[in-house]
């Protein structure tokens, strides 16, 4: 019982499936409505994707994955033990309560810069870990979305 009850006192955030969006979507909210629908995100390995920023990407896979290659202008943001092969939050009870509690203490942290006001797309493998991220940073009172699937649903990541 000791376990429900700390599950209970994690992920107390509301969540809205709205916050969660397409890639396309998201790569609106990052680059702006001037994007070429057709070129989708730029997977990036250095070279910024030629629209400015909107929105701040934060990434939280490993750094050799980030570095493999990622959303042009995106800040790695890696979250401890998270993997490809980390189970989902939603489907086990000890994952959630070790996420919600590593998220919490990052964007609590000086790590964390919450003076730059534009709104947040948080990214991970699947698109879950980052759904939970953005509710949190919701009840913070920042704008935080995060892609459905992860990245592994963004053209040049089917690596994963």
């Amino acid at each position: 019982m000791i376990v429900y009850q700390e599950i209970l006192n994690v992920d107390t955030n509301e969540y809205d499936a709205g916050w969660e969006l397409s890639p396309q979507d998201a790569a609106t909210k990052v680059y702006g409505a001037n994007w070429e629908a057709d070129d989708g995100f730029s997977i990036s390995n250095g070279i910024e994707h030629p629209h400015s920023s909107i929105a701040k990407v934060l990434d939280l896979r490993s750094t050799e994955d980030f570095e493999h290659g990622h959303i042009s202008g995106a800040i790695s943001n890696p979250l401890a033990n998270l993997t490809a092969m980390s189970p989902s939050p939603y489907e086990d009870g000890k994952t959630l309560q070790r996420q919600w509690k590593d998220l919490k203490t990052k964007f609590s942290g000086e790590e964390f810069d919450r003076v730059d006001k534009r709104p947040v797309l948080v990214v991970c493998y699947n698109g879950e870990t980052s759904r939970l991220a953005s509710a949190l940073l919701r009840g913070q009172g920042i704008e935080a979305y995060s892609i459905a699937g992860g990245v592994s649903r963004l053209e040049g990541f089917d690596k994963f």
